[in-house]
């Protein structure tokens, strides 16, 4: 945005009735206006919905770029925004800057074995981060909070229930050490070293497996790490029996 020469605005999207989780983080790392849209629609991800509320607010804004999280919903929400607005997306996006008047974006491709440089020669830039890729910095702004109902239909996609994962296990995704384990442990059973392993760091670990290993059902797909998987970024990655 500094490149730019513009302000932060961060978007929220929630059922109303209460603040919206972690907006009121948004002004500590920078946002210069925190704005909340509410639908009963929006209680559960409502793809649809979501999608006409986000393109619109692009839309109207005018803004130079909009920028997603390349998390589950993310990587589902920012094509059917780009759709919407006839617009380029660059996902999973692993630096940003901006050269001359233009967003140049990094991004790896070939399973990481590349990375593409992409200049976005229209606005509005539509990117998505890799998860843990960015340090949050706090930049706390003065700010400003708008609220606002909108009405957007509930669409033909419903959320009837959403399964967490069990208490206190922790998302491969986010986790800082993932203990990796492949079709070479031989029996689902041998998992429970890698957990023990996992246990010792502290809750700092989570256990992630191959697509082997998922497909054999021997570990659920939330813990599969790979291109048919979830995309990890961790300080440590330890691999156990995994192929290649």
């Amino acid at each position: 945005a500094d490149g730019l020469g513009s302000t932060v605005e961060a978007l929220v999207l929630g059922a109303g009735g209460g603040a919206v989780r972690g907006s009121e983080e948004l002004g500590r790392v920078g946002a210069d206006r925190v704005v909340t849209l509410t639908n009963a629609a929006f209680a559960r991800y409502a793809p649809e919905g979501l999608t006409q509320a986000v393109a619109e607010r692009v839309k109207a804004g005018g803004y130079r770029a909009a920028v997603f999280a390349a998390s589950a919903a993310g990587k589902d929400l920012a094509p059917r925004v780009a759709a919407r607005l006839g617009t380029a997306l660059a996902q999973d996006v692993t630096d940003v800057a901006v050269e001359g008047d233009a967003v140049v974006v990094t991004r790896p491709v070939y399973a990481g074995k590349a990375l593409l440089r992409v200049r976005f020669a229209a606005t509005p830039a539509l990117l998505s981060l890799r998860p843990n890729v960015f340090t949050p910095v706090e930049r706390p702004k003065p700010g400003t909070a708008e609220t606002a109902a909108i009405d957007v239909p509930g669409g033909r996609v419903v959320v009837k229930e959403i399964k967490a994962a069990d208490t206190g296990a922790l998302d491969v995704a986010e986790a800082l050490i993932v203990i990796s384990g492949g079709r070479g442990l031989q029996e689902p059973a041998n998992f429970k070293l890698l957990e023990d392993l996992a246990a010792a760091f502290g809750g700092r670990a989570a256990v992630g497996a191959s697509r082997a290993v998922v497909d054999a059902g021997w570990r659920p797909h939330a813990d599969q790490v790979g291109q048919t998987g979830k995309t990890v970024s961790p300080s440590l990655y330890i691999a156990v029996g995994i192929s290649g």
